[in-house]
């Protein structure tokens, strides 16, 4: 464990928790067996030293007995429910509400910005390729061709020969989002709720249109592909 946490600490790179799955084993029964070693040593300071060692068995098992106390029995009772604590909490915590309206045609009816192209976007949503997916934003970032972060498994952040946003969409689960874009957008905020139509691929999926909702109307932002699943990405 020592050569682990220090080797992460010398790369500046925090592990990866998986890696290490029980570590929390070892420091449970290292902790364990410490705490045994500190009932004996007191033991042995304030006996006498001789009768320890000349009958061990007997004091050993005499150290050893545990007998349960009511009191004992309660506090191990309020620590499970503070263990609890989370999972009783999560069912008093709101759901939040959708800020679309649940005709999607409606809502691509009341922005201006898609009434040109309304006829191209529900036919990419007839596209049995296709896929519309509501969510918040995550760490929404621009990259120019062959930029990325090489060696991670966001598909939404991997090293491409276009330019592009990249995103990760908070959905039931979490999808990669990957943008065509020729410029980086002006506004495009992280934790912004999202309307994504596009095309399913195996790792991500390459948007052709995205509505954003910030609180104060909608934002749009058009791929600088087709509004077709035709030509990936």
């Amino acid at each position: 464990a020592l050569v682990y946490i220090s080797s992460t600490a010398v790369g500046r790179y925090s592990g990866w928790r998986l890696l290490l799955p029980a570590d929390w084993v070892l420091l449970l029964y290292l902790s364990i067996g410490l705490g045994q070693s500190a009932v004996w040593l007191r033991f042995y300071i304030q006996r006498n030293p001789s009768e320890f060692v000349r009958r061990p068995t007997s004091n050993l098992r005499r150290i050893s007995t545990f007998t349960l106390q009511p009191s004992t029995f309660f506090l191990g009772l309020i620590f499970l429910a503070l263990g609890f604590t989370p999972l009783m909490l999560e069912a008093f915590i709101p759901r939040l509400a959708s800020p679309f309206p649940a005709d999607i045609r409606t809502t691509f009816e009341l922005i201006p910005e898609i009434e040109p192209i309304l006829p191209s976007v529900e036919a990419l949503l007839a596209d049995e390729r296709s896929v519309l997916l509501e969510g918040r934003i995550l760490y929404p970032r621009f990259y120019l061709p062959n930029e990325g972060e090489p060696g991670n498994e966001w598909a939404a952040f991997s090293p491409r020969e276009y330019r592009r946003l990249g995103f990760v969409l908070l959905t039931a689960s979490h999808a990669n989002i990957v943008l065509p874009l020729d410029e980086a957008p002006v506004y495009f905020p992280h934790a912004a709720d999202a309307l994504v139509l596009g095309c399913r691929t195996p790792d991500y999926i390459s948007a052709r249109l995205v509505v954003l909702h910030d609180g104060g109307g909608y934002t749009t932002l058009r791929s600088s592909s087709e509004l077709s699943c035709a030509g990936m990405p």
